[in-house]
């Protein structure tokens, strides 16, 4: 009968035993403090994952793919490509490399904006005279795809960014150094076939330690990198706690389990035991003998 608490206690009601009831809710209540504890670690954990951490790695990835400031997953000039016009504003030395989906278009069109098959077996016109963004979505569809299995974490982008340093190339251009990726031909990269590139020189110049890291849309992705490793401990954290909450569980379980034990009735003392009791206070204080023979009497 009852609902809630008051009908699981109906099925389980507490301990009889005044002595064992004070037991068991001593350790229960040792236990609901450490399991708030572990609770308030938990929705911590989770709260920050899910509203700081995990819209932070999004962010991070979606800036790196279509440029910072971007809010869908299109294409905008000026975020995505300096100019989406201009083969020249966006791709050679004077354009930051503003997002990774930017620079592919850069290494995988023609800036006279015919059809292109430098990256792909099917050519795609890569539009740099009018709008080199429109074909965004076909460019996107040729890249290779990740298992299915393969999930995003920290160390795999970590893995990439590294990887992508080891393939910029250092060649020279009048003399000078230049940093690139792509195809050069004489220290050129006018946009044409065999001389499709994006220039990194901004990055480099002056800038020696960071390199490719200084790179904008290499910068998002190692800040979600970072994120993820947020989101992993988060995740770990979460585990931990719920497995923690569970054996707390268990353990109150156990202790409100215990076996009640009937409490010991009140002992009556008989006419024997007083008799007993009265003999030795006599012997003990060396009563006089009518006091003890008058007690006998009364027997």
């Amino acid at each position: 009968v009852g609902t809630g608490s008051d009908k699981w206690l109906a099925k389980h009601p507490p301990p009889k035993n005044t002595k064992t009831r004070k037991q068991v809710a001593a350790q229960l209540k040792t236990l609901a403090d450490k399991a708030s504890q572990v609770y308030d670690r938990y929705t911590t954990a989770q709260d920050k994952d899910a509203t700081e951490t995990v819209p932070a790695v999004h962010k991070a990835l979606q800036e790196a793919l279509y440029g910072a400031g971007t809010s869908t997953k299109k294409a905008e000039e000026g975020k995505t490509v300096n100019a989406k016009n201009s083969y020249v504003a966006s791709c050679k030395t004077t354009a930051p490399g503003l997002s990774l989906y930017g620079d592919m278009l850069c290494i995988c069109g023609l800036a006279a904006g015919t059809s292109s098959d430098e990256c792909f077996k099917t050519g795609i016109a890569i539009d740099w005279t009018n709008d080199a963004t429109a074909v965004l979505a076909d460019v996107q569809k040729k890249c290779p795809k990740a298992p299915a299995a393969l999930a995003l974490t920290a160390a795999h982008l970590e893995a990439a960014i590294a990887t992508f340093g080891a393939r910029v190339r250092h060649g020279t251009n009048a003399g000078d150094t230049q940093h690139f990726l792509g195809k050069q031909s004489a220290g050129s990269c006018t946009g044409v076939t065999g001389q499709l590139c994006f220039v990194y020189d901004t990055f480099y110049e002056g800038n020696s330690k960071a390199g490719h890291l200084a790179i904008p849309w290499i910068r998002q992705l190692s800040t979600a990198a970072a994120k993820l490793r947020e989101h992993e401990a988060a995740v770990v954290d979460i585990k931990d706690a719920t497995a923690a909450l569970k054996q707390l569980q268990a353990m109150a379980w156990t202790i409100y389990s215990i076996p009640d034990t009937d409490e010991a009735a009140a002992h009556q003392v008989t006419s024997k035991e007083k008799l007993q009791k009265t003999q030795q206070a006599c012997d003990q204080h060396k009563s006089n003998k009518t006091t003890c023979e008058s007690t006998d009497k009364w027997e």
